[in-house]
């Protein structure tokens, strides 16, 4: 007897996992008159800036964000990374040498946990509380 054994299909490639759907559906419905862009490099934030800035960071070539948060204009509100808790130090530091990096340009980092994803609602007071960050951000870099 002949069988027709149906080849293994290999799972679609998409831009973003599960979690990061989840979220970027509660960003959308928390802002909806904000653009969300995901998957932005540090280094293109860092040429937004201009050329020394992202000569300066250039060591952050390769790392990224998961979120880019961004008024109607355009202007960068803030960046969003979702990140699994970590026991390990050098997760934790590399973390904050993006956090540290981010906040030289003047953008602040929010964190969420994909097992801890927030509401609409925690997310909106998460960006309010980001938009008077990067103003002050902004401040000290004038």
């Amino acid at each position: 007897q002949t069988r027709f054994v149906e080849p293994a299909r290999r799972k679609q490639y998409r831009l973003l996992n599960d979690s990061e759907q989840e979220l970027y559906h509660r960003l959308c419905e928390a802002m909806p008159n904000m653009q969300i862009f995901v998957q932005v490099g540090v280094a293109q934030l860092a040429l937004a800036r201009g050329r020394q800035e992202a000569q300066r960071l250039s060591r952050m070539a390769g790392r990224g964000v998961d979120f880019v948060i961004c008024d109607h204009d355009f202007s960068i509100v803030a960046a969003i990374e979702l990140a699994w808790p970590t026991s390990g130090q050098e997760i934790d530091n590399a973390e904050e040498v993006k956090r540290v990096a981010l906040q030289s340009l003047g953008i602040p980092l929010i964190v969420f946990r994909p097992n801890k994803l927030p509401d609409a609602d925690t997310i909106s007071r998460e960006i309010a509380d980001a938009i008077i960050r990067r103003k002050r951000l902004e401040a000290e870099r004038d």
